[in-house]
């Protein structure tokens, strides 16, 4: 056995470890095991996203912040650290337009990525721009059926809110053939 593949799984296990720390909100405890695992891989993107993950989580969003960058600058290419840092800035700095930036550059590395599809539904819609959710959920909706549990429930959940909301805003601008239309989607979904 290679020592580099002997280390890789002895990092796995640190960040396995930091991740069964983090699910029983042992903050301290999820630092040292992803700390180990930084001195086995410090060049991992992978690391240093479960790092941001611990900091996000313990509520220090600086440190946050600066884990997912590096995590996003040691491989640029990571979809799942693109998406991480997305949502961190979507969910916990209010960085829409940051969060569309990762959540567009996922999308060039995977196009049909349906959990960056979904997140930036999502930030599209916190930013008012329902025809643009829309149109993303309708590409996800067909699809939907085939997906995990969790992700069907949440994927046709933020559809028809997407739907809802634009309903409200259209009868608000008292364009209400377009409300109607907009309310019966929401209720078909």
């Amino acid at each position: 056995i290679s020592g580099e593949g002997r280390d890789e799984r002895i990092c796995a296990t640190y960040l396995r470890r930091a991740l069964d720390c983090l699910k029983r909100r042992d903050f301290d405890g999820a630092h040292r095991e992803v700390e180990q695992a930084k001195v086995l891989a410090s060049q991992s993107s992978e690391v240093w996203r479960i790092s941001a993950l611990i900091y996000e989580n313990a509520g220090d969003h600086y440190k946050a912040y600066q884990n997912y960058e590096y995590a996003v600058d040691l491989d640029p290419n990571s979809r799942i650290a693109r998406y991480s840092f997305g949502m961190f800035l979507m969910t916990d700095m209010d960085d829409l337009d940051g969060s569309l930036g990762q959540f567009d550059i996922g999308l060039k590395l995977d196009p049909s990525a349906a959990p960056i599809l979904t997140a930036k539904a999502m930030a599209l819609l916190r930013c008012g721009d329902f025809e643009g959710s829309a149109n993303i959920h309708e590409q996800l909706l067909p699809s939907l059926h085939a997906r995990e549990r969790r992700w069907r429930l949440t994927g046709a959940d933020q559809a028809a809110d997407c739907y809802r909301r634009w309903a409200h805003r259209a009868w608000e601008q008292k364009e209400y053939e377009q409300a109607a239309k907009y309310a019966k989607r929401a209720m078909a979904i």
